[in-house]
């Protein structure tokens, strides 16, 4: 019996463990780390390696106010201390205003303060992410770096266009901060300057502080409004750190389109090509795709179980905004319904990305010249075509895969759980 039919009967993982030993992963990580200071001059040159790291500089800039980078020798500093100083302290404030509403039997203002879980929690679980996973995050950043070096600047226009495109949706995903920020303050500043009302930004009773008069008020909006910018800016650089992992899981699907091609081409026009050495490039190709699902694996390890918890306190802080908007009139419930709105589709959106992304590998496969390969090669392309179908996609803990339609699914069941409450209370 040939000796390629035994080869070719084990499983990829298996077959590429001696050839990871020898040759090393492309997405290994390259020796110089990214500069850490934030700069967003627009970099004039058109190969993809500088468009991302003009990109992850962009990102950068939020990771800075809060004092996070993208760097495997980061340590806590000042800033870093501040923001986790502010969350504790909001969540102190938060356990306070609770006393202050139940000694005093104003329990329906409660439902306020229950709302803003959302945003307590979800600022909780970008730090713990950020502390528990910057080595996994910088690493993954560093890995497509390295990988736009040695393949993108050599294969131009595509890559570029593709790299600029994603900068220009980070970009996007940024500007959405101006237009939160905007619905947070617009209602609060509108009636204290206008109608000469004192508004609050969120139904938080603080410490030591009366909002009943005009120090206190003033006082407590500054404490509101130094929360609100590190919020905004803390959740920025999550969902564009999110964004940005997720987007460069494209390109490497473009390198396998290509490898494909050329490997096509060897086998239909009888290239003087060795068997051994269309073997070992096929090889390669299994390698770049366990590479690519390690990838992925990654990116679930650090986000799955973070956004399940986000997803079902978001869920809650929905409903609840709009209860207490339809029944209590609250107006800045909006922006705290319209924030996490955006940020769950935002996230839907790329689960859906990827799953977009592994199907195109799909098709990739199937449509390739495969049929002429030799029987060792066609049994290697039927074992990566069985892993990239049994593709594992992002999910929000047991009760879905992140994906649009789930968010659809989200938004009418938050519709009628509303409309419950609303009839039942």
């Amino acid at each position: 019996m040939p000796s390629g039919f035994l080869t070719s009967m084990v499983p990829i993982e298996s077959l590429l463990h001696y050839e990871f030993n020898k040759t090393g992963s492309t997405d290994s990580i390259p020796e110089n780390a990214l500069k850490s200071k934030a700069d967003v001059k627009l970099l004039k040159s058109n190969k993809a390696s500088d468009i991302l790291e003009h990109s992850l500089k962009f990102i950068q800039m939020f990771g800075y106010i809060v004092g996070v980078d993208f760097k495997f020798e980061w340590k806590n500093n000042l800033r870093f201390v501040v923001t986790k100083s502010l969350v504790f302290f909001f969540w102190t404030q938060v356990f306070y205003t609770h006393y202050v509403y139940s000694v005093y039997d104003n329990f329906v203002r409660n439902f306020e303060v229950f709302a803003i879980y959302g945003i307590t929690v979800s600022a909780v679980l970008k730090i713990r992410c950020f502390d528990s996973y910057y080595l996994n995050i910088t690493a993954m950043f560093k890995s497509s770096l390295k990988i736009y070096k040695q393949n993108g600047d050599a294969r131009g226009k595509p890559f570029t266009d593709r790299l600029t495109a994603n900068f220009n949706l980070y970009k996007f995903v940024a500007s959405m901060a101006i237009f939160i920020t905007i619905l947070y303050m617009y209602y609060p500043v509108k009636s204290f300057l206008i109608d000469g009302e004192m508004v609050q930004f969120v139904p938080i009773e603080f410490m030591f502080v009366d909002q009943s008069t005009l120090l206190g008020f003033l006082v407590a909006s500054g404490i509101m409004g130094t929360l609100g910018v590190y919020a905004i800016f803390g959740t920025e650089y999550m969902a564009l750190t999110f964004v940005a992992i997720v987007m460069n899981y494209g390109p490497r699907v473009d390198i396998l389109n290509e490898n494909f091609d050329e490997l096509d081409k060897m086998w239909l026009t009888n290239s003087s090509s060795a068997a051994e050495y269309k073997h070992s490039f096929l090889v390669n190709i299994c390698r770049k795709y366990a590479d690519m699902r390690e990838y992925i694996n990654e990116v679930k390890l650090i986000f799955d179980q973070k956004l399940y918890i986000f997803f079902v306190f978001a869920y809650l802080s929905q409903i609840l905004c709009l209860y207490q908007i339809r029944v209590n009139n609250w107006i800045p419930g909006y922006a705290l319904a319209i924030g996490f709105s955006i940020e769950m589709i935002f996230y839907c959106l790329m689960g859906t990305k990827l799953t977009v992304e592994n199907e195109r590998f799909c098709q990739i496969i199937t449509q390739s010249s495969w049929y002429t390969y030799d029987q060792w090669s066609q049994k290697m392309i039927l074992m990566l075509l069985g892993e990239a179908m049994n593709f594992s996609e992002l999910r929000i803990g047991p009760f879905a895969p992140l994906s649009v339609y789930t968010a659809t699914e989200i938004f009418k069941s938050i519709y009628s759980y509303y409309t419950l409450m609303m009839e039942v209370m």
